[in-house]
């Protein structure tokens, strides 16, 4: 069965995020197999392995909740009224779910296109794009032009 895999670099979107952001791993952590580092199940951690995307739309979020419970002259009412995005700092704090069952590297499963990671915001993070096609668009260039 073909599995395209997160790699470094990788494009993610969160379902409350305003933007994409993008997956990164740590040099001491790297498996290079001539391809972008993979990404395993356990790199989830918040600004070191997944960036904000940008501003944040839960009303979950302590940040956003204020926002609109202190807003002048007529507070908002949660989940009601549409909340004021505030800036997004993701906490993730539970490893991503559907791993590659057959995939593994240095003994945690490797992250797929169809793992998804929880926020702690009720945001659900999941992978758009993997920098494995870039990888890939390069080695088949260079092949065409030999």
């Amino acid at each position: 069965m073909f599995e395209l895999m997160v790699a470094k670099d990788s494009v993610i979107q969160c379902s409350y995020g305003s933007f994409y952001s993008v997956i990164t791993i740590l040099s001491d952590c790297e498996v290079n197999l001539a391809s972008p580092p993979l990404a395993t199940e356990k790199m989830h951690w918040p600004i070191q392995n997944i960036l904000p995307f940008y501003m944040c739309s839960s009303w979950y979020n302590p940040m956003v909740l204020n926002a609109g419970l202190n807003l002048k002259p007529k507070p908002l009412i949660p989940f009601v009224d549409p909340p004021i995005p505030q800036y997004c700092i993701p906490m993730t704090f539970t490893a991503w779910e559907d791993a590659s069952p057959t995939t593994t590297i240095n003994g945690d499963k490797a992250l797929t296109m169809c793992s998804k990671c929880k926020c702690l915001w009720q945001g659900e993070i999941t992978p758009v794009f993997s920098s494995q096609f870039v990888a890939w668009s390069i080695a088949a260039e260079k092949k065409l032009n030999k």
